[in-house]
């Protein structure tokens, strides 16, 4: 299906606009945060729907979380597992954000601050706008293709959605030469939403940044051809197998042996497959963790499988990882082989793989296995290169997007930014952290002002509390869905019977635009004040709803809707009951739409200064981002200097000089005239709300304490180096540390040791701080550098040098640093050995012991939380991990902000990382409080928990129950019975979960909207009672 390009379009688009490419993870998230700031954003991508790879998978590690819910923006309020829904839907209610899809970049001109874009829009053959996803046209096409959601493993047809929960919703058309003269669809669809005749066309955008997102590619495993994948019938990749686990997958989430149907009993999985080799230099970061939920998944799907996986290095490096690797050993028993296997076998005759490999022992052996999952890993997304041509940016030697190491989300040309994926192998946090901070760059660099959104003008709010009720029913057909399973009409008949029904009708479709418009002129014509529709679920478009009743000039919240197509329709198509249930459905929803009533966001001005705690290098350029922004930052350091951690590092691994870069930094804090600095100081005292702080900060360790006001508090308290007394730490003068390794390396007085032994993982409960693989290997290589003739030998769990820290572990080995491996079980043991030392421990690949001498003793210590860090989350509500750090609110998509509204986290106090890794985490820390700022005001949820005082009888139980500690006793309110004090919530901070309503024993307690008179009236209406 060849066509003309159309000729070039110029959209009129300020060059304050900025474009966003790849609408994966990143890039949403980088779009939503530029919305945020009051950017105009142009997404476009190259597929037909949002998400990327993340809407491929089922479930993502540590939490074993769902990845996806068919829900809207509103998911996650009151529920323990979010999902990444708010980011495919969030644009629907974003008018800065203009989506494009089947769209890639063909030029860009101009210079930072003023590109033209040039864009090219691929024809969909669908209007969106118009596209009902009835799935009619489907249903006719008789061309079938590979269903590339479902990696390949089924069929779709040539006009499909791309998977089940795709945003757009709407179909697609994949041409192909029959489509000219087939047609079906096009003759078919009830709304003609299908144009055949669609072309290619450019457009030209004006916009003054770019975001470069695009993400990556999974390895192609047919490339390792002697592991067989595409060839053995029972060899999959790890996505293939996250299709197969998943819900909507091929199989319902059925785990099946390809060959013969059978569940398996023996399932191997094989690491680095397409990483750490002699084509990927690299470690692709996310492979281990994604074997071990795998592994989990398939045995909690069948109880009696068991699960080993082969791998050279398990790289479990990030929060909550350490759990995660536990948990597979211990509670699923996944066997864990030390072993790279470099081929795989068939048995003809039962078609089990079998495993050829060294065992630990040195023996080799040979393993058959019912099921072989071959973990990919991450390769520069495809035209990854020519993109980059187009940007004018450079690339690394991997292929992937080159960046700034200590401003890791600045490309070579000004004015462009990259994350996620497209930068380097990493994992959904450190994607969304990057895009975060490159979203706050671009958005200072365009002004940093924000600009209010673009909204449609609305017509005033009519007072409707004195009517009575005036009713508008509205049956939505849905195409064929409700129409084949119902009488519709008869359905409009019923309810125009019922009480309080000023007007029904039915509508073909009611969620199209002219669905809507209906809506809103009968609203208008017939003095309608309450708006039923009975249609889909209330998840998908109630929003939509509400959205037409207030263009109609009623309160959002007198719409109700009634669910006849999931909950009827589809369930009991053909069965008599099916109309006598909707009928039903359709008078609990006119009884309960009777009692509504209108409601409105409580407000509050939102304190316009922000707080920043801890003056290391998060801190700082937290607060520096900041007061760029125009805001007044207090930096609180309860040290004598600023600098924090920092101050014990010299370069970073790929040399860095850190110390001139924490003196340029240190100096910009120290003379910004926005930013306060107080050292020798500490939070003591948190009073107020979020949006609204009232901190005492003690200083100096005086009894003078001083009191500053904060809308926003940017928490960066750091770590400190683990210190214990392991290998005779602080028992003899050559048992030391990295750190102290590290600062005599760039001093004077150089180690004269001839034999270093290093020991990793020295942490008081087996924790992985992130960093110290890297900082050993950097050590390590110095001072071989610096004494040619000495031996180092490093002794390790597992080296987790993740993404492109590979090439350091490379290196080291060809440079002649040895490296041996240990159990914790069975750890290392320090002796003194005269004047020397001598350390032993099992010889894994020889067996018996190893006995190394040692003129220097090295270790590697954890980072732990900085003191005061308890106190401080105390004070503030902000919870804990089990380390101590602090936690985030979502461990994947939300990896910055605190639980507590207004607070924010980074650096090493949410949890060791590289320096690069906090700067990028204070970049992203910094624009999101400044977003949070730049509001003005606090915006509650209108439908919150409301309190009765004179029936409270202050028995604490809100209190005790509110998962978001909102309820407190106001001693000025009268209780029940005239006590003293009685429940008050916060209606800005009220989350409308309805904890405290349900458990109330007093009945005080009603959440707005779900009243229990307007809940029982619904009951009431449904059973004619």
């Amino acid at each position: 299906m060849q066509h003309e390009r159309s000729p070039l379009v110029t959209r009129a688009v300020p060059h304050d606009a900025a474009l966003v490419i790849g609408a994966g993870i990143a890039g949403m998230r980088a779009a939503i945060d530029l919305a945020d700031a009051g950017v105009q954003v142009h997404l476009i991508e190259r597929t037909p729907t949002l998400g990327g790879k993340m809407d491929h998978l089922d479930t993502t590690f540590p939490t074993q979380n769902c990845t996806l819910c068919r829900s809207t923006s509103a998911h996650g309020v009151g529920c323990p597992r979010p999902s990444i829904a708010p980011y495919f839907l969030e644009h629907l209610q974003r008018p800065e954000i203009h989506v494009h899809t089947l769209t890639e970049l063909v030029a860009l001109d101009g210079e930072a601050g003023a590109f033209t874009a040039t864009v090219r829009h691929h024809p969909r053959y669908v209007d969106v706008s118009r596209c009902t996803a009835c799935g009619d046209c489907r249903s006719v096409c008789p061309v079938e293709l590979p269903d590339d959601y479902n990696a390949g493993l089924t069929r779709r047809r040539a006009i499909d959605r791309p998977s089940p929960q795709a945003i757009p919703r709407a179909y697609v058309l994949s041409p192909t030469p029959i489509c000219t003269s087939c047609r079906r669809c096009v003759e078919i669809c009830p709304t003609q939403a299908i144009d055949l005749s669609r072309q290619p066309h450019d457009e030209a955008l004006a916009v003054g940044a770019v975001i470069v997102a695009s993400g990556y590619r999974v390895h192609d495993a047919d490339e390792d051809a002697e592991l067989g994948h595409g060839r053995f019938a029972n060899v999959m990749t790890g996505l293939e197998l996250e299709r197969l686990l998943s819900g909507p997958g091929p199989t319902c989430g059925q785990l099946r042996r390809p060959s013969d149907g059978r569940e398996p009993k023996r399932v191997a999985f094989l690491q680095c497959v397409g990483s750490r080799d002699q084509k990927h230099a690299y470690c692709s970061s996310v492979c281990c963790m994604y074997a071990l939920k795998e592994a989990m998944l398939v045995q909690d799907r069948l109880p009696a499988a068991r699960c080993e996986v082969f791998l050279m290095d398990m790289r479990t490096f990030n929060k909550g990882h350490i759990d995660t690797l536990e948990r597979a050993r211990g509670k699923y028993g996944v066997t864990l082989t030390h072993c790279r296997v470099s081929g795989l076998k068939e048995d003809p005759a039962s078609r089990d793989v079998l495993v050829r490999y060294v065992g630990d022992d040195g023996t080799l052996q040979e393993k058959p296995f019912d099921l072989v999952i071959l973990s990919t890993g991450l390769e520069p997304a495809a035209g990854a290169a020519e993109l980059f041509h187009k940007l004018g940016v450079e690339a690394n030697p991997y292929g992937f997007c080159a960046v700034d190491r200590l401003a890791p989300w600045r490309t070579s040309r000004p004015g462009i930014f990259a994350c996620g994926a497209a930068v380097e192998p990493q994992d959904i946090p450190e994607s969304v952290t990057q895009a975060a901070a490159a979203a706050a760059a671009a958005a200072q660099m365009l002004g940093g002002a924000r600009r209010p959104a673009t909204e449609p003008a609305l017509p005033p709010e009519r007072d409707v509390a004195a009517e009575a009720p005036r009713i508008g029913v509205f049956v939505c057909h849905c195409g064929t869905e409700i129409d084949a399973a119902l009488d519709v009409p008869g359905l409009v008949r019923a309810a125009h019977n019922l009480s309080g029904v000023a007007y029904a009708t039915d509508l073909p479709y009611a969620c199209l635009p002219s669905g809507r418009e209906a809506i809103v002129e009968a609203v208008r014509a017939h003095r309608l004040n309450r708006v039923v529709v009975a249609a889909c679920t209330p998840r998908a478009y109630e929003g939509f709803f509400r959205a037409a009743a207030r263009q109609g000039g009623l309160n959002p919240y007198l719409v109700e809707m009634a669910n006849i197509r999931e909950q009827v329709a589809w369930p009991h198509a053909g069965n008599p009951v099916a109309q006598a249930k909707a009928e039903a459905a359709i008078r609990a929803a006119v009884a309960r739409a009777g009692l509504l009533r209108p409601l409105q966001a409580a407000q509050r001005a939102i304190e316009q200064t922000a707080l920043v705690v801890g003056g290391g290098v998060a801190g700082m350029a937290a607060a520096l981002s900041l007061a760029k922004r125009g805001v007044a930052v207090t930096l609180v350091e309860r040290a004598g200097e600023l600098g924090g951690h920092a101050r014990g590092l010299a370069w970073t691994a790929d040399g860095a000089d850190v110390r001139t870069f924490l003196g340029r930094l240190t100096a910009d804090v120290s003379q910004h005239p926005a930013i306060e600095v107080l050292l020798q100081s500490t939070p003591t005292r948190f009073e107020g709300e979020p949006g609204n702080w009232v901190v005492r900060i003690a200083q100096g360790g005086s009894a003078d304490a001083v009191e500053r006001r904060a809308g926003a508090i940017v928490l960066a308290t750091g770590g400190r180096e683990y210190r214990g007394h392991e290998y005779l730490l602080g028992q003899h003068p050559q048992v030391i540390t990295q750190r102290d390794l590290e600062r005599s390396l760039d001093g004077p007085a150089i180690p004269s040791a001839k034999r270093t032994v290093m020991i990793q993982c020295v942490a008081p409960d087996g924790r992985c701080s992130r960093v110290c693989c890297t900082q050993a290997l950097t050590n390590a290589r110095r001072l071989r550098a610096l004494a040619p003739g000495s031996s180092v030998h490093i002794l390790y769990q597992d080296i987790r040098t993740y993404g492109f820290d590979e090439a350091l572990y490379t290196a080291a080995r060809q440079e002649g640093i040895l490296f041996d491996r240990y159990e914790p079980a069975h750890p290392p043991r320090v002796e003194r050995d005269g004047a020397g030392l001598k350390v032993r421990l099992p010889d894994l690949a020889m067996g018996g012991e190893m006995v190394l001498p040692a003129d220097l003793v090295v270790l590697s210590t954890a980072i732990l939380p900085s003191e005061g860090t308890a106190e401080l989350a105390t004070g503030l509500g902000v919870p804990l991990t089990a380390e101590g750090y602090l936690a985030e609110a979502h461990p994947k998509l939300r990896p910055v902000e605190a639980l507590v509204e207004s607070v924010f986290l980074c650096g090493l106090a949410h949890y060791p990382k590289h320096l690069d890794e906090s700067i990028a985490q204070a970049e992203a820390a910094a624009g999101k409080a400044a977003a949070y700022l730049a509001q003005g005001v606090r915006w509650g949820t209108p439908a919150i928990a409301v309190v009765d005082a004179a029936k409270c009888v202050g028995c604490l139980t809100c209190v005790r129950l509110c998962p978001y500690d909102v309820p407190r006793i106001d001693r000025a309110l009268t209780g029940n019975g005239g006590i003293i004090g009685a429940a008050r919530i916060d209606p800005t901070r009220c989350q409308g979960c309805g904890v405290c309503a349900s458990e109330c024993p007093a009945k005080a307690i009603q959440l707005e909207h779900y009243r229990d008179v307007q809940v029982l009236a619904a009951v009431a209406g449904a059973l004619s009672i």
